[in-house]
């Protein structure tokens, strides 16, 4: 990415958005949403600092004023947590994942990567200084970061180094990862209900209210498989000793605990569109990401909310059939369907933003294949919105990839 940044530096500005897209579109330049955001995964693929600055280079020439910095999940845990030292010791040194349980990629085309990739070094963490760098940086460029910790779900590094805040019976060996439970094999990836767990999530957001100033921090909330802890004696026996009548009302009580933690900093809370069914405040930013549904979530919730549709702006997503680029999760997202996108009207919809998940992205070159052209495209969807057709945008999109392309 850094040679790419250095050779846009001198092809003059941006023609997809800001004044010069403006002047050919004989428009106003002004930017639809206050939010047009990009997600940085540095929990599969830990991306070096100097990385993370290059993109937000990239970021700035388009635009962006969000960078949403998934930084926990299974595949690594990326900063400190005061009082637990083994999360920078074993959370963060994680070996790169095989993905072996996905089903949203082609099967020939995975078992090419876990030959390559699966068990290669992807360690890392940020450490303070690290982070002020990124953030003094973004701060130049007008973007603001909004920190991601994921709770109470993804949490298996964490659970790796203190295997007390996961599942007690696998712990004790009464049950197994891969045992069959209702519609799916047993993991170890949800914190369990338990003083311990409850302490781990107050540190975690205290660690990360201390190293980031975002006045939203997001907590995660999505993908919990609420029948592992439905279906545990555990869980049972703490649901029914806290008068909790089902996985939700755990996962409400995680997402509690974490709500005032942030509250104690004067911080609110961004969450993934499945918190919703678990309860909201009014001052909670939804995120509505799942197919078919997230967007509709989000809306009904009367809360503020940003458009992250897989749909339409999962850029880890293979661009066509029979891709032989860079390798990608399915179903495809073309290029078209970005500038077909018509957002929803709705006045609590504050911005848009685009994710690039990276369990499949090793390096900054994968990346690059599955951003571009359509990362141009979808930065002209955030910045204009409705107001401009794809008849308008698409002629710009592609003289601006011809630019970028000729610069190597």
């Amino acid at each position: 990415m850094t040679s790419l940044c250095q050779r846009i530096d001198g092809l003059g500005p941006s023609l997809v958005t800001g004044p010069e897209a403006a002047k050919r579109l004989g428009i106003e330049d002004r930017a639809v949403y206050p939010w047009r955001g990009y997600l940085l995964d540095s929990s599969r693929t830990f991306w070096s600092v100097d990385t993370i600055i290059d993109l937000l280079s990239l970021l700035h020439r388009y635009h962006f004023t969000r960078l949403h910095w998934h930084l926990t999940d299974n595949s690594g845990w990326r900063i400190p947590v005061k009082g637990y030292p083994r999360v920078t010791e074993v959370s963060s040194a994680c070996k790169r994942m095989d993905f072996a349980e996905y089903t949203n990629v082609d099967r020939n085309r995975l078992a090419s990567y876990q030959c390559e990739w699966a068990g290669t070094d992807n360690s890392g963490y940020y450490t303070a200084h690290d982070i002020q760098r990124v953030l003094e940086v973004a701060e130049g460029y007008g973007i603001e970061i909004m920190p991601e910790v994921d709770l109470p779900g993804h949490a298996e590094a964490i659970i790796l180094a203190y295997p007390e805040l996961g599942n007690p019976e696998i712990t004790a060996g009464t049950a197994h990862i891969g045992d069959p439970t209702p519609g799916k094999n047993l993991r170890n990836d949800l914190l369990w209900p338990s003083d311990e767990a409850f302490s781990f999530v107050e540190a975690a957001v205290d660690s990360i209210c201390d190293l980031f100033p975002s006045h939203v921090v997001h907590i995660g909330g999505d993908e919990c498989d609420m029948v592992f802890w439905e279906g545990s004696r555990s869980a049972q026996a703490w649901m029914k000793s806290h008068d909790v009548a089902d996985g939700a009302g755990i996962q409400k009580a995680f997402t509690d605990v974490a709500r005032r933690r942030l509250d104690a900093h004067g911080r609110t809370c961004a969450v993934w569109d499945e918190a919703v069914a678990t309860g909201l405040r009014e001052d909670d930013l939804v995120c509505g990401w799942q197919d078919g549904c997230g967007v509709d979530t989000a809306r009904k919730s009367g809360n503020p909310w940003v458009f992250y549709d897989a749909e339409y702006l999962y850029l880890n997503r293979e661009p066509s059939e029979g891709f032989s680029g860079a390798f990608g999760m399915q179903p495809p997202l073309p290029i078209d369907r970005i500038l077909d996108l018509h957002f929803p009207t709705d006045p609590r919809m504050v911005g848009v933003n685009v994710s690039l998940w990276c369990e499949f992205i090793p390096t900054v070159e994968h990346a690059l294949d599955l951003l571009f052209p359509r990362i141009l495209a979808a930065a002209a969807r955030a910045y204009w919105g409705n107001s401009v057709s794809r008849e308008q945008l698409g002629p710009l999109v592609r003289e601006e990839w011809g630019r970028l392309r000729s610069c190597g």
